[in-house]
């Protein structure tokens, strides 16, 4: 498991989260959107998402675990 940080500029808030180090950017994606929609009740819908790393300055890969791209805990990530 590790702990990583999302900005979410819409908003306006970031969410630290502890997840595990396998799953792919696809997976997590729809797995923080469930948890956003029901605890801020919106709705994403037809949305589509991607990760922004502020330590690589690129966007993660969606089909690589995060530890297949060398992502380790304290991260620090948007939404957009």
């Amino acid at each position: 498991m590790i702990m990583i940080d999302v900005l979410i500029p819409p908003l306006d808030e970031s969410f630290d989260m502890e997840i595990d180090e396998e799953i792919t950017l696809r997976d997590f994606l729809s797995k923080l959107t469930a948890i956003v929609e029901s605890v801020r009740n919106v709705s994403f819908k037809n949305c589509s998402f991607n990760l922004f790393s502020f330590k690589r300055g690129d966007f993660i890969k969606d089909d690589v675990s995060f530890s297949g791209q060398g992502i380790t805990s304290g991260e620090r990530f948007v939404l957009v």
